[in-house]
């Protein structure tokens, strides 16, 4: 067999009592083929910056529930098992006592009548030889694993599409409140979303409805999922369950509602503190020194641009430490040392300086105004243009997701579909100004 295609496992930490299990299948996703599916809209922390609740009036509550494993409760047929062949391989004789052998066995072992000579050959000049009529004790034989690798990456399409679709059976995830990297919100007063196995429920309530101690919409949209888990035998960890929080991490940002920074007219949304201020320390320690090697700048700059995504203004802090390694000399697998410049430096101290407050304030009301520019290296270009508050938030909302996918494959189409369609009165103004949409 071709040993190149072989899934070798390794643990990587997952808590202090277990690892989590992953097999390096990238060869043989290559030689597969690969499905589009819903794995390109799962959602991401940015996609919670279009949810606005009332300033000093509304707080939210979130509800998260997680399912154990869930790649390893999948069923693969025989064939599907057979891609995720382990290596090395095992003797016989250690699974011996096992229901796998058993039916290792039965299915390959058993030779009910003498084969044809058409169909097995003559094994001449040593090109093969008979199988054996009894089962290979002392032999060795490759175990196949028959469920999902995380690292399958046909797993997470298969995983994504039937927990979306279990789930949406049965009332949850409703289009208008769902939580997309590809479609804006309609309504944020009650937003579900899904990140392969984390279900997760945020609710937009009255400071007065949380302070009576009433049951929350996302608790209630919790306790609907879970009923469907235990019908259908899905396992979950009951135990890292969020219930009705108005502090929690969510699509890995953090999101503080405390009813005492509500009632300060705060409602956060950033990066995990403890994230930013290690990241803080880092960057100023790799500043003291006038040299860097590729690894290092790719991931601190890699971080600083997930971090501040929750903070688009503080985006325009990096500039120069863009040009400090070369886009196409830049090799992570063969680090080299590279100048690192004083004032690509000084970026990364500055950052390192605003990372406690690189956070955003949900409970802002967006700007009575939208604003657009061109990209001309030449010449610029500002529109600014008012708007009704709906068409305020669902403009915001389109434009933020409009902002993440620039740069990428056929994002002028993209930006049409979120634009366009906007509403009636901006079809009415884009036609009026003699535009095409």
């Amino acid at each position: 067999p071709d040993q190149s295609r072989f899934v070798k496992v390794f643990n990587n930490y997952k808590s202090a009592l277990a690892d989590r299990q992953i097999g390096d299948r990238r060869s043989q996703n290559y030689a597969e083929g690969r499905i589009p599916g819903p794995s390109v809209s799962l959602p991401t922390a940015a996609e919670l910056l279009q949810v606005q609740p009332r300033r000093y009036l509304d707080a939210l509550t979130v509800s998260i529930t997680d399912r154990r494993d869930f790649y390893h409760q999948f069923y693969v047929t025989s064939e599907r098992a057979s891609r995720n062949a382990v290596y090395p391989w095992f003797p016989a004789s250690d699974f011996s006592t096992t229901k796998a052998f058993e039916v290792f066995k039965s299915s390959f072992c058993k030779r009910k009548r003498k084969q044809k000579r058409e169909e097995e050959g003559d094994y001449l000049l040593g090109r093969g030889r008979p199988r054996p009529l009894l089962v290979p004790e002392e032999g060795e034989i490759i175990a196949c694993f028959k469920a999902l690798f995380q690292g399958d990456h046909l797993g997470v399409e298969i995983a994504c599409d039937s927990h979306s679709s279990l789930l949406e059976t049965h009332g949850l995830l409703c289009e208008e409140g769902r939580l997309r990297s590809d479609m804006a919100i309609e309504d944020d007063r009650l937003v579900q979303g899904l990140v392969i196995d984390d279900f997760f429920a945020i609710a937009t309530e009255p400071v007065d409805f949380i302070e009576e101690g009433k049951t929350s919409q996302s608790v209630q949209c919790l306790k609907i999922a879970k009923e469907i888990y235990r019908k259908e035998n899905i396992m979950g960890s009951d135990d890292k369950d969020v219930v009705g929080q108005q502090k929690a991490k969510v699509c890995g940002a953090e999101l503080d509602s405390s009813l005492d920074l509500v009632k300060k007219g705060v409602v956060g949304l950033g990066a995990p503190l403890e994230k930013r201020l290690a990241l803080a320390m880092l960057s100023a320690a790799a500043a003291r020194v006038p040299y860097t090697t590729d690894a290092v700048h790719s991931s601190l700059v890699g971080s600083w641009i997930s971090v501040m995504m929750l903070r688009r203004p503080c985006m325009s802090i990096l500039n120069e430490v863009f040009r400090v390694i070369p886009p196409v000399a830049l090799d992570t697998t063969r680090p080299k040392m590279w100048s690192l410049g004083r004032k690509a430096a000084d970026e990364l101290l500055v950052a390192a300086a605003l990372a406690p407050i690189m956070v955003s304030n949900l409970a802002v009301p967006f700007k009575e105004e939208i604003f657009a520019t061109d990209s001309s290296s030449a010449k610029g270009l500002q529109l600014r243009w008012f708007f009704s508050s709906m068409m305020r938030c669902m403009s915001r909302r389109r434009s933020l997701l409009v902002s993440q996918m620039e740069g990428t494959s056929g994002s002028v189409k993209r930006v049409r579909r979120f634009i366009a369609p906007l509403d009636f009165a901006f079809s009415l103004w884009r036609c009026a100004e003699g535009q095409e949409l």
